[in-house]
């Protein structure tokens, strides 16, 4: 090999070349590097060049569908003559095809072959010389032989691991930590409670954002140790190894100049294994999750659109085991029809999406859905069967109640002093304390009672503020308003003929499981009622919305039947 100069080096024409690795941790990758391509260069009397010549910022070299953007600048530079020394750690930081060794030493061709390749780990390639040309070509090759072998083993490692059911190295699943002694998960209660609170509040018409916001000022940190984004909340909430399940393999979608990774919630269900940890929730409540959490939504955002969206069952679906009213299983989706506003307009629908059960228009279903609401809420007859009346008596004093609490709490300690000093028999001992205890239970009660009433009162308030505002009310409200209301909502077919009212179809039921039936609630339908159970007549009247469409009855109080 030709031996060189290095005195008259311009240090522009000097370049290190790094390259992120995922293996490792990045900073350490990148530091290690550049200290070993600094000190070759040093050893071999080269000038250090300026600070960040070229960093590769991707993390494989392997995957030839990425485009290596800083690799190409380099290819450049060395075409135009403006690299003429290359200092790297090793050549797999620089090359990991046969194809890129061609491409760098015919761009060092077509600049006279003034190009010196210095290796921090040990030799160099002189590409004005034919012999070192020949062994970084074979260089190349050995080195894609690798690492062709070290992708089948690792192939081989996932399978096995799959067939045993062991999780992936990569990442960790939020609300599980590896055991490094099983190679599985272990569950972390705070992020388990974290996340089974998630569930049940993004069930209940809430957004991802509401998660990520209540979980920052929790102090609940994702996987990585960082604050949570709305993304991120979406993909932790519905990661299949929440049910026990594992992708089979580490999916992919390649495109032409990258990869994008799939989400593991949006692979098939048949490319996922059963792993051998123990799961925070079951399949089915998984699927459940999936329905709802990625079909109430609108394409461009979370932000929920439609009354029942994840709020209806479908009446074809079976009923799963345990109360049918509270069930979780068999929600309906919602999407538009296809066709044009020119022709028939597109119009939404609900559906079932496991089975395909049905296809119903949603407009009617909800205008109905609605009505029976408002129902609920402003006949007082049906508002008290929903909604346990509270004693309008005045309220428990808290204070008082309190004070005699701490009163016999005092007590309580001067008979053990009493007692443990020798001043008092164990039979009054036991009989004080006895008597004690029965007044501190006796008050602990009321308290938590009052406590009860309280919070239903505000729950009474709640909604009767819904009522007064219902039509103008946000969908979140109303949804909400509909959960309270109602315990289960159940739609049928039309059996082909659109046109059909409503409650031929839509079954409504109360959270005890009794089914509402709003046409009862007539003026004729209360008169019959109020007579069959004796007392003082009572005149009812008509209850009807600014548009005409009777809402229920009411009752009329004297003086007001004129009115």
């Amino acid at each position: 090999m030709r031996r060189r100069s290095f005195e008259d080096v311009a240090p522009e024409e000097v370049w290190i070349y790094l390259r992120l690795s995922a293996l490792r941790v990045k900073s350490l990758s990148i530091a290690s590097q550049d200290t070993v391509s600094r000190g070759a260069l040093e050893r071999v009397g080269l000038p250090l060049p300026p600070a960040g010549q070229v960093l590769d910022d991707i993390e494989s070299a392997s995957n030839p569908h990425k485009e290596r953007e800083k690799f190409e600048s380099l290819v450049v530079a060395i075409r135009e003559g403006r690299c003429r020394y290359i200092a790297c750690r090793d050549q797999d930081r620089l090359l990991r095809h046969t194809t890129e060794m061609d491409r760098v030493l015919d761009a060092a061709a077509d600049a006279g072959n003034q190009l010196l390749i210095i290796y921090g780990m040990g030799g160099q390639i002189d590409t004005s010389s034919p012999e070192d040309r020949s062994t970084a070509r074979g260089r190349a090759a050995e080195a894609r032989g690798e690492m062709e072998k070290k992708s089948a083993r690792q192939k081989e490692n996932n399978e096995e691991r799959a067939a045993q059911g062991l999780p992936h190295f990569a990442g960790r699943v939020f609300g599980y930590r590896l055991n490094d002694a099983t190679g599985s998960y272990d569950q972390i209660p705070r992020e388990v409670e974290a996340l089974k609170w998630a569930h049940e509040y993004l069930l209940a018409a809430g957004t991802y954002t509401g998660v990520a916001r209540k979980w920052n000022a929790d102090g609940v940190l994702n996987s990585k140790g960082g604050l949570w984004k709305r993304e991120a909340v979406r993909r932790a909430v519905l990661h299949p190894a929440l049910a026990g399940l594992r992708p089979y393999q580490q999916t992919s979608i390649l495109w032409k100049t990258k990869s994008k990774t799939v989400p593991p919630f949006e692979l098939d269900e048949k490319d996922l294994v059963q792993g051998n940890w123990n799961p925070i929730i079951t399949v089915p409540e998984w699927r459940n999750l999936k329905l709802n959490l990625l079909s109430t939504r609108s394409g461009g955002g979370n932000h929920i659109k439609y009354l029942g969206g994840g709020v209806y069952f479908c009446g074809r679906c079976p009923e799963p085991d345990g109360d049918p009213h509270l069930s979780k299983a068999g929600r309906l989706g919602t999407q538009h029809t296809t066709g044009t506003l020119k022709k028939r307009g597109r119009r939404r629908q609900y559906f079932c999406q496991d089975t395909g059960h049905m296809y119903v228009y949603a407009e009617s279903i909800d205008d109905y859905v609605r009505q029976s609401v408002k129902l609920a809420l402003t006949n007082p007859t049906i508002f008290r069967r929903i909604f346990r009346e509270i004693d309008s008596r005045a309220g428990v004093n808290v204070a008082e109640l309190e004070r005699k609490l701490s009163q016999l709490e005092s007590l309580l300690t001067e008979v053990e002093k009493s007692y443990f000093g020798g001043d008092m028999t164990r039979t009054n001992y036991l009989a004080s304390k006895s008597e004690n205890k029965s007044k501190s239970d006796a008050i602990e009660a009321a308290l938590k009672e009052a406590e009860r009433e309280r919070g239903e009162r505000n729950r009474l308030v709640s909604m009767e503020k819904i009522a007064s505002r219902f039509d103008v009310a946000p969908i979140e409200t109303q949804r909400y308003a509909v959960k309270e209301c109602f315990g289960r909502i159940v739609v049928f077919p039309t059996e082909g003929d659109p046109s059909r009212p409503p409650e031929s179809y839509v079954k409504i039921y109360l959270h005890g499981g009794a089914e509402f039936k709003p046409w009862e609630y007539t003026v004729a339908a209360m008169e019959a009622q109020t007579e069959s159970q004796g007392g003082e007549p009572v005149t009812w009247r008509q209850v009807t919305d600014p548009d005409g469409r009777v809402l229920g009855v009411e009752e009329v109080g004297p003086g007001e039947e004129g009115a």
